[in-house]
């Protein structure tokens, strides 16, 4: 069974921070459109108007809820994870690789994992900070799967 591990980057300079997913124990459900709670539906119908909401799952993470909506906005897949109170904790929008910044494609062609196949790439918003977004790279070296982020500098 290959192995999944999250490594975090500064753009130039690599800080590795590695740990296997669903390590805290966290679970997630598929769930149904009628399962998510009003709030969270209204969240992401409030930032994305004309979009469509494709899946739907709940996640629970060191004992915290949270649901996940992926949308499809035109041509745009996004993944936007929201509280159950309706508060977004995160925006995960899948972007073409060439599309990355400069600054990440560089220091992720000079990262010990610059020679890796490349799986795909996202760029994320955290709390709706729309200027200060991270771009994660997934890859797989070898047997292991990673993904590698790195901030937009």
């Amino acid at each position: 069974m290959m192995t999944r591990e999250i490594l975090l980057f500064s753009a130039l300079i690599a800080l590795p921070v590695i740990s296997p997913a669903h390590a805290d124990g966290s679970v997630e459900t598929q769930l149904q459109a009628s399962a998510v709670p009003a709030p969270v539906l209204s969240a992401v119908k409030s930032k994305y108007p004309q979009a469509k909401m494709q899946r739907f799952t709940k996640e629970i993470e060191e004992g915290k809820i949270l649901y996940e909506v992926l949308i499809q906005a035109g041509p745009r897949k996004i993944e936007v994870s929201v509280s159950p109170e309706g508060k977004i904790h995160s925006e995960e929008e899948t972007i073409a690789v060439a599309a990355l910044p400069q600054p990440v494609q560089t220091g992720f062609s000079a990262s010990r994992f610059g020679k890796a196949t490349v799986r795909g790439a996202e760029r994320i918003i955290t709390d709706e900070r729309e200027d200060e977004p991270t771009f994660e790279i997934k890859v797989t070296q070898g047997r292991k799967k990673y993904e590698v982020v790195f901030d937009r500098t």
